[in-house]
């Protein structure tokens, strides 16, 4: 892997394979770049695509407490910048989603062609008048506070809880293997971008995005339903919506040649 400097002096390692259009590729809370290396092997073949561990995860490691969304955008912007980037399309997982969202609330749709959505939603706490944030519906503002107490009180424990309700459709090593990639993560740090992640709120940024989207939801996704897929493509103009009807909310792993393919056709 390759390394820069931000501008705040954080190392981000990030890796480029093939050449032509740019593909970047946003990984989720607790994970890191890997998730996405067969897609990004195959669509390396047609594309130069980037992945790149998130600040505060991975080897992208933070000297400082506080890693917020803020930040994590303009890593994003930052890498765009460095790298001479220009009609990029950006692949957010989950959490990648988010950041893609809190890229287009602080800088438009600058330097960008098309976006992939995969499995998430724009607000991750249900309050009163939505419904469509996590865990289908269940994960409110009490439910976000008891999650931070437990990040607190044990980094280890959370993760393998969390990645257990992610992961039902994975079988017993890549259970183990997400498990241990999410344990890696300094907890000072996931808990500071957890914490920042669930305060925010994305819907009255759906409207200023200008490109072509695709959004991508899990049909057994432990975390989203179906219908916050149709709240993004209804609020999303030139948008479509696919489900992965066999897949969970790890559908990049879980069925990584159906994700290239249709990154591939939607890209093309």
């Amino acid at each position: 892997m390759s390394e820069f400097l931000t501008s705040d002096n954080t190392k981000i390692y990030y890796d480029i394979q093939g050449s032509g259009k740019p593909v970047i590729f946003i990984h989720g809370f607790g994970a890191r770049s890997n998730v996405f290396r067969i897609p990004q092997r195959i669509l390396s073949k047609e594309f130069q695509t980037i992945s790149y561990d998130l600040r505060g995860h991975g080897m992208s490691r933070d000297s400082g407490e506080e890693v917020s969304m803020e930040l994590l955008a303009r890593d994003l912007y930052e890498i765009i910048a460095y790298l001479g980037l220009d009609d990029v399309t950006l692949v957010g997982w989950s959490m990648g989603g988010s950041v893609i969202f809190e890229y287009i609330k602080n800088y438009g749709c600058k330097n960008l062609e098309g976006l992939a959505i995969v499995d998430t939603g724009p607000k991750l706490v249900n309050t009163s008048g939505w419904s469509l944030g996590l865990y289908k519906g269940a994960y409110d503002e009490n439910q976000a506070k008891s999650a931070l107490n437990l990040m607190m009180e044990s980094w280890s424990h959370y993760s393998k809880n969390f990645m257990t309700k992610m992961g039902p459709n994975l079988d017993e090593k890549g259970l183990e293997i997400a498990i241990a990639s999410m344990e890696g993560n300094e907890a000072k740090h996931m808990i500071s971008v957890w914490k920042d992640l669930v305060s925010k709120d994305y819907r009255n940024i759906l409207g200023k995005i200008t490109i072509p989207t695709m959004i991508i939801m899990g049909g057994k996704s432990s975390l989203y339903s179906r219908s916050t897929g149709e709240y993004l493509k209804d609020n999303i103009k030139n948008s479509k919506l696919l489900i992965f009807e066999d897949n969970g909310h790890l559908l990049v792993q879980e069925n990584p040649t159906k994700f290239s393919r249709a990154l591939m056709d939607f890209i093309k």
